[in-house]
């Protein structure tokens, strides 16, 4: 059976990382995948996704579509990553 894992973070923290800090995060998502992998579970797929600066709403009326920024976060805690894994059977 596939999940979606959703991975939260800030984002001014990741903005600010240097390249040995997102370094560090990517090995740490990589011995997560291989745990998963140990107890029978497989990563198949994922992304990074783009900072919420860039986020953009589209709105469909009957005869238009409008286009505008945001929605913009409110909160410490941001959507930063998605995952798909096959997890088998989760108890």
């Amino acid at each position: 059976m596939d999940y979606a894992l959703l991975i939260y973070g800030d984002e001014t923290v990741w903005e600010a990382a240097d390249e040995a800090d997102r370094k560090a995060v990517y090995d740490a998502h990589t011995e997560f995948a291989r745990l998963c992998a140990e107890h029978g579970h497989k990563i198949t797929g994922g992304v990074e996704l783009r900072p919420t600066s860039s986020a953009r709403t589209v709105r469909r009326s009957d005869d238009s579509v409008g286009i505008t920024d945001g929605p913009f976060v409110e909160t410490a805690d941001q959507h930063g990553e998605r995952a798909i894994g096959d997890a088998g059977r989760v108890v």
